[in-house]
């Protein structure tokens, strides 16, 4: 490219170069831990899924605590003129207009109820779901 310096080409074609790799390797790895479970390196350490916290099962959350549903996003698919159309119309003027709904958990209060424990926690316990990561350790 005309005016990129030689050092600032050779960067980015590094980079490219580098992301690539990253992201085959990335794939390859969890496709194997998640069937056979770490790989341990040269120094002991095992590369694997990571705790990350924990995500949650929003569908599932509505159905035992309703309150800890904060708020919930609509995507609607369909010509772009349905979607304005239905943007300033009720939803019942066009049935065939497909939508999903996505559902965000207060986590926070959530957490605050499972860590209280008892019946409640029982409930919600079930649509809590850890995340993972890979990572070395």
């Amino acid at each position: 490219m005309s005016g990129v310096p030689d050092h600032v080409q050779e960067a980015a074609e590094h980079w490219e170069e580098r992301h690539r790799e990253y992201w085959r390797s990335r794939t390859l790895l969890l496709e194997w831990v998640g069937i056979n479970g770490p790989v341990q390196l040269e120094d002991g350490r095992l590369c694997g899924f990571q705790p990350d916290g924990n995500a949650w099962d929003a569908d599932g959350v509505k159905e035992v605590m309703p309150a800890l549903i904060k708020s919930g996003d609509v995507t609607f698919s369909g010509s772009q003129e349905q979607v304005e159309r239905l943007l300033s119309i009720a939803i019942e003027e066009i049935p065939d207009v497909k939508f999903s709904v996505k559902l965000a958990v207060d986590a926070t209060a959530a957490n605050a109820v499972i860590r209280a424990g008892g019946e409640a926690a029982g409930k919600l316990l079930p649509y809590r779901v850890a995340k993972n990561k890979l990572g070395v350790r």
